[in-house]
């Protein structure tokens, strides 16, 4: 793995940084956050923490 990947992925970040939390479309507990909101649609497909179920998270940019 490369090294700056690593040291990045090591960084503590503040929760202050993260605007909108995820919650798992099956049992409902947080499962990610993003800092803001693609630019593009983006569909995420993980296994939850909590459920152990894979999941399905679909990010869909607003027509605004």
């Amino acid at each position: 793995m490369n090294n700056s990947i690593v040291l990045e992925m090591n960084k503590r970040v503040n929760d202050d940084e993260f605007e909108h939390k995820i919650a798992c479309p099956i049992c409902d507990k947080r499962v990610f956050d993003l800092t803001d909101f693609p630019t593009d649609n983006v569909s995420l497909r993980m296994k939850c923490p909590h459920c152990r179920k894979i999941i399905h998270v679909p990010i869909f940019v607003s027509a605004s």
